[in-house]
């Protein structure tokens, strides 16, 4: 199965404002990396803050992969290069996770 496209992928739709979650990188053994400017296995929720646009998507959770931005895929891209990905995104900005 591909990375880039699974069955059970999960697309979030984020209005403005903020998001709601926390984001980590880890690297390819599934350890937190904390070099935020070299290309990470992973970019991974680390936590969804209660009330948000990102919990009351009632699917996400700790653990999900950020797969894609805008449909822009961002795996393998540094954790900066992802998160000026999110910060660039037009809104509403359509997220696609997964495992």
């Amino acid at each position: 199965s591909s990375l880039l496209s699974q069955a059970d992928d999960l697309v979030v739709k984020f209005d403005a404002g903020q998001l709601g979650l926390d984001l980590g990188a880890i690297d390819q053994y599934g350890q937190p990396t904390d070099c935020p400017s070299v290309p990470t296995a992973r970019v991974i929720v680390t936590h969804i803050h209660d009330g948000s646009q990102a919990s009351k998507s009632g699917q996400l959770t700790v653990g999900h992969i950020l797969k894609a931005v805008n449909g822009a895929v961002v795996v393998g891209l540094s954790f900066d290069e992802t998160i000026s990905a999110v910060r660039a995104a037009a809104r509403p900005m359509s997220i696609t996770f997964g495992h």
